[in-house]
């Protein structure tokens, strides 16, 4: 829309629809209150975003501590709004020749500060009703930090006009008295000498600053400070609870409210859309190599890794293989629960034999996240009395902070300012891998744990990630299929045989979810490849496995009559198996993409599990039984975030609870005690017991 500029003395007489120009005007700051106002309730009914609204730190004084932060960051931001708005709409007729509105004056007076702060109620009463509803924790004292969190924000409005008033009349004095208003001096002359430019920001025939821009000033630098010391102070407390991730949000909303609407008022006058001038930067910026995002990696000196078959060779005459879903952080939880649940839940006699049976385990997305933390426990190939105890806690132990803090400070910077350095690559998907490894020793390399499968004292593993530029399955693991590069995968030792990374990376580049984690490519050399999420190929790891087992069996000769497969689902498989009721003329516009996005998911399971029956088949003519167990959650709507709310975290347990006392459980038992599957029978061996999942 293009707003009249003419001078304010030739402004028309006030017509109808003399407030229209004000919406253009006002577009960031629009936007920005209905983003405060309405995102709040609308995020908290989606799988994906509610666990911004989750303020459970297991302690009760550091929930309300968060609630602090959050309170602060929200006032912050409604009066933000106010301070961009009132400066805009004041000076708007000289700057643009529209409708002067009377009762827009300075200076603002508390009716306006009060209204403007019930802008910020919303993330507050969101966050409390959330916590208190999904995890447990306490109103009061989270009702006590947003008072606390008002008192630091109306505390910093205080100083903030206090300041600018002192500074304004300082700027104003021949010879200012401070540093800052002597630049401010400065930069008023520059712009009271140039017509065109100084129009809203100089009043007319002087050399004084129009009212309203100290105050945006001086807002904006308290603004900056805050933003700078959260964002360092999360840095050094990365991986631990420290800042909400909804803080984070809220702060990034801030930065960007007050980046777009400064540039809008200046672009506005030209006719310059303020998209284009704010990204003119990142446009230019994304053209240079170092602005991609990477991966780290070290350098390699191993062998290769152990064939399939080899690695059966290795180890028990009773081999179970494991494949692991994926879906965020319930598919890392279940995945963990399940693997040390059993290790633990079964008899004595037969707990050693669980861990040296397991012989690989192929992961997906969230799922190699459990299995990391679980595969790290084991000692000599078998597991320390005691040491599996934190295994699901670490597993299902919030990062979504984490992310939050890389998308809000690294992946904001690099966005104007890329720098060519490697300490410089620190995006959100490394703040996840730094989340990741607290408390835990996986930054080891692979190829450590690589020896450790050579020589008997760790399972192979395979973490599946997803080629984004050829869409193959690139394989990062302790193990390997074929000996060079086959249609439809790679093996990232082939890929780059002389880099190697770190097993927490490893996790990494197979559960980078979509927009969480960015794709990226190596900081090495060899092919640039982007890697992705490897539920984008194959979410359930079932593709990889029967491959793998393929090939391991023919290498060994028949010396295996049996073998296990434990098939991890973090979700039930069911659970959209309705019709939609709603089928209006827009639905024709929704329908592809609903229609790619299910048939990935039942396409994929339904391959996956015929491509398996297929294979037990095949391998029972032979003379080699290949039974499998099914784990599946039935719990209702899993996140599909890096946080579990604390009733989340309650449901794992109770499924598992459920769980032991299954045909999943009993299955895996009778294996280890050598016994038929309950459930199996020779004419359709490959019949899994797989109960339906029912409501509670």
């Amino acid at each position: 829309m293009a707003v009249a500029i003419v001078k304010s003395s030739e402004a028309p007489k006030r017509g109808a629809f003399w407030w229209v120009p004000y919406l253009y005007l006002l577009r960031v700051h629009l936007v920005t209150a209905a983003l405060l106002v309405f995102l709040p309730p609308l995020a908290r009914s989606s799988p994906l975003l509610n666990g911004l609204f989750d303020l459970d730190f297991a302690n009760t004084l550091r929930s309300a501590g968060a609630m602090v932060l959050v309170s602060t960051a929200s006032f912050a931001t409604a009066w933000t709004l106010l301070a961009t708005s009132w400066c805009t709409v004041y000076n708007a007729p000289e700057r643009y020749g529209v409708e002067r509105i009377a009762w827009v004056r300075f200076p603002i007076t508390w009716p306006e500060r009060i209204a403007f702060g019930f802008l910020g109620l919303s993330p507050i009463v969101n966050a409390i009703q959330h916590s208190w509803q999904q995890s447990g924790v306490p109103r009061l004292p989270l009702w006590g930090g947003a008072l606390a969190g008002l008192g630091v924000a109306v505390a910093a409005l205080l100083w903030t006009n206090r300041t600018a008033a002192w500074l304004q009349r300082d700027v104003h004095q021949p010879s200012p008295r401070s540093v800052m208003g002597r630049q401010l001096r400065r930069l008023v002359l520059w712009l009271a000498a140039r017509p065109n430019i100084r129009e809203g920001f100089i009043d007319a025939g002087t050399t004084h600053l129009r009212d309203g821009h100290m105050i945006a000033w001086v807002a904006f630098c308290q603004t900056v400070t805050l933003y700078l010391l959260i964002g360092a102070g999360k840095y050094v407390a990365i991986g631990r609870d420290a800042i909400s991730t909804l803080a984070c949000v809220l702060l990034l909303i801030l930065m960007l409210c007050w980046i777009l609407a400064g540039t809008a008022f200046f672009v506005d006058r030209y006719r310059l859309p303020v998209l284009v001038a704010v990204c003119a930067v990142p446009f230019v910026t994304a053209w240079l190599p170092w602005s991609d995002h990477f991966y780290r990696t070290v350098p390699r000196y191993d062998t290769v890794s152990p064939m399939p078959s080899q690695v059966l060779n290795l180890g028990s005459e009773a081999p179970i293989l494991v494949a692991a879903t994926g879906g965020g952080i319930q598919a890392s939880a279940w995945t963990a629960q399940v693997l040390a649940g059993l290790a633990s839940g079964l008899p004595a006699e037969l707990q050693e034999k669980y861990a040296r049976s397991i012989r690989m385990i192929s992961t997906v997305s969230g799922g190699g996240v459990g299995a990391m933390y679980f595969l790290e426990k084991y000692h000599n190939g078998v597991f320390v009395p005691g040491d599996l105890a934190d295994v699901v806690k670490r597993a299902e132990a919030s990062s979504l902070d984490d992310v939050a803090w890389g998308a809000a400070y690294p992946d904001l910077v690099r966005l104007f300012l890329p720098l060519p350095f490697r300490w410089a690559r620190i995006d959100r998907g490394q703040a996840l891998e730094w989340a990741w490894t607290r408390n835990a020793d996986v930054a080891r390399t692979l190829a450590d744990w690589r020896a450790d499968v050579w020589s008997d004292n760790r399972p192979a593993t395979i973490f599946n990630a997803t080629i984004a530029d050829t869409g193959e399955r690139m394989l990062i693991g302790t193990t390997r299929i074929g000996w060079r590069r086959t249609p439809g995968f790679q093996n990232f030792e082939d890929t780059y045989p002389h880099r190697d990374v770190q097993v927490v990376t490893a996790a990494r580049l197979a559960a980078s979810f979509t927009y969480v984690s960015p794709a990226v490519r190596t900081d090495g050399g060899g092919p640039t490849y982007h890697l992705v999420d490897g539920g984008y190929h194959d979410d359930y790891g079932m593709m990889t496995l029967t491959e793998w087992l393929d090939e391991a069996l023919q290498g060994a000769g028949g010396q295996f009559p049996r073998v296990l497969v434990i098939q991890i689902r973090s979700s039930p498989e069911d659970e959209d198996d309705h019709a939609d009721t709603w089928h209006g003329w827009f639905y024709q516009a929704w329908v592809p993409l609903e229609t790619l996005l299910n048939v990935r998911t039942s396409g994929q399971l339904s391959h996956n599990d015929e491509e398996f029956a297929r294979l037990q088949r095949l391998w029972r003519e032979r003379g080699v039984e290949v039974d499998t167990a099914v784990f599946r959650f039935c719990g209702d709507h899993p996140p599909l975030s890096w946080h579990m709310t604390g009733r989340e975290k309650e449901e794992i347990q109770a499924r598992w609870a459920e769980e032991q006392a299954g045909p999943a459980t009993a299955a895996v038992r009778a294996y280890l005690e050598g016994q038929p599957i309950p459930g199996a029978t020779r004419q359709r061996p490959f019949d899994a017991p797989v109960p339906a999942c029912t409501a509670r």
